[in-house]
């Protein structure tokens, strides 16, 4: 004889109770494989932003490669620029000392023109124009003379005027052709500015009273009598002194050396 009755309760809560274990293992199992992809994105995304990691943690060693690659290539290209900096300035400062020479030569070697002095006495000093540049014209006094024979040559810049332009016959304490006279383009040596003659007088100049000299309009460098410019100042280099010649109270100046 059949038995067409149902399951018995027992079997069915049985059942039933296998059925919820086995759907809670497989959402359980879905929801560690979710936990684990978060993680390992998570993992990713602190590497991808390593800068943000305490200092202990290891970066990979692919990244600090490249962050050193940066690193060089950056210092040579600051290298590299300060390089050209400097060669740029060499360049500029050559130019410039070039100019300057070629500009001293062409003052001292301007075409000749003739000033009458004949009327200038002792400690007359004149400023006249030659080659569109001031020129200076002083007949020294002789007590100017034994001051500049006594000024300490520590004083100056270049006291025998090895560095300067002046010509053969005019390399001496007074930087003149002839005793007693001074001549010599009235601009200062680094800026180019005029020159006033600054007399002798009472007021201390570098520890000394002031023999005498002319001062640059610009930057106030002083030079003495001689036109030799003292220590310390902006300018570095004695005034320039043209080709001249004197002869019965007539001044030429220029032309080329005899």
């Amino acid at each position: 004889m059949v038995n067409h009755a149902g399951p018995s309760p027992v079997n069915k809560v049985a059942h039933d109770y296998d059925t919820q274990a086995q759907g809670t293992e497989v959402i359980g199992t879905t929801q560690s494989a979710a936990v684990r992809k978060s993680g390992w994105l998570v993992v990713r995304i602190i590497l991808r932003h390593h800068s943000f990691l305490p200092p202990h943690t290891q970066i990979p060693r692919t990244t600090c490669l490249k962050q050193q690659s940066e690193s060089k290539l950056r210092l040579y290209l600051r290298l590299a620029v300060k390089l050209m900096l400097c060669v740029a300035v060499v360049a500029v400062l050559w130019v410039l000392l070039q100019a300057t020479g070629e500009r001293e030569e062409a003052q001292q070697q301007a075409p000749a023109v003739v000033f009458d002095v004949s009327d200038m006495k002792p400690g007359d000093v004149r400023t006249v124009v030659w080659a569109n540049k001031p020129l200076l014209i002083a007949r020294l006094l002789p007590e100017w003379q034994v001051a500049l024979q006594e000024l300490p040559p520590e004083l100056l810049v270049d006291p025998q005027s090895q560095s300067s332009v002046q010509p053969a016959a005019a390399v001496n304490d007074f930087r003149s052709v002839r005793p007693g006279w001074f001549v010599a383009v009235g601009l200062g040596t680094a800026m180019g500015c005029p020159l006033n003659f600054m007399p002798p007088s009472e007021q201390r100049f570098q520890g000394r009273v002031w023999p005498g000299g002319l001062v640059d309009t610009c930057d106030a460098s002083r030079f003495d009598l001689a036109g030799r410019v003292f220590r310390q100042q902006s300018a570095r280099k004695n005034v320039v002194v043209p080709q001249w010649q004197l002869d019965d109270g007539r001044l030429m100046v220029g032309g080329q050396p005899d």
